[in-house]
């Protein structure tokens, strides 16, 4: 959804999808193209049908639509696309929250393969005080939008988990904790989330996992020392 978009000056023609690399489960395909249905309406391809195509076809007329840039560039460069803001703010109103808003953790699965070695307590430890922790692979498309839309403020450590603050209303703040591959960076910040909290006006703070030499962890309490050192009311009061 960040690399196209399908305006209002595209014909209601059908969509179709070719995947890089052709699958012999063709249903395996499917699935995931069927669950992204009612974001991609929302997302501003109304209710165009979308086609799996693993072969040539020949068509009268292709509409490509407008090529828009990914996020994701370096720190202190513009590179997101007005029409990608365009494509999540879409999404944004159609899955908004009417309730009452409240901190989420952004958590990555189990065993991924940057755990950081306070990862799990500290999950634990949010969950016991009263966080909401989710795992966004675990949900459906629209329930990451439902799920993420409701955040007061949003903590994660780094990666495609804490990008859902796309889905978090603009202004909601967003903490980052580093993990080992931040800790190798020249600019441990990841550049795709400080790229989305940027456009949408999210407070964002970058706290390192990592103590200074970028080998040894910091524990669970250091960790947390730092984050309730940030003094922001949204998580501090919980």
């Amino acid at each position: 959804m960040t690399t196209a978009y399908a305006g209002s000056g595209l014909p209601d023609c059908p969509v179709l999808f070719l995947p890089f690399a052709a699958s012999p489960n063709v249903n395996w395909l499917k699935a995931p193209l069927k669950r992204m249905e009612p974001l991609l309406s929302a997302a501003g391809w109304g209710h165009r049908p979308i086609r799996l195509q693993l072969g040539p076809l020949r068509v009268r007329t292709l509409h490509v639509p407008e090529r828009i840039a990914v996020f994701g560039t370096p720190i202190g460069q513009t590179g997101v696309h007005p029409i990608a803001c365009e494509v999540y703010s879409n999404i944004r109103a159609a899955y908004a929250c009417s309730g009452a808003r409240h901190p989420i953790v952004a958590r990555r699965p189990a065993g991924h393969m940057r755990a950081h070695p306070a990862e799990e307590a500290l999950y634990d430890h949010w969950r016991r005080s009263g966080f909401e922790v989710i795992d966004g692979a675990t949900l459906s498309p629209e329930e990451q939008a439902r799920a993420f839309g409701s955040a007061s403020a949003l903590i994660g450590f780094s990666g495609s988990n804490l990008h859902n603050s796309i889905f978090c209303a603009m202004g909601t703040p967003v903490i980052e904790i580093g993990d080992r591959r931040a800790a190798s960076r020249v600019e441990p910040r990841n550049a795709t989330q400080w790229q989305i909290s940027t456009v949408l006006g999210q407070p964002y703070r970058f706290v390192s996992g990592f103590h200074a030499d970028g080998h040894t962890a910091r524990t669970p309490g250091d960790l947390l020392d730092s984050l309730a050192a940030l003094d922001l009311a949204e998580i501090n009061s919980v």
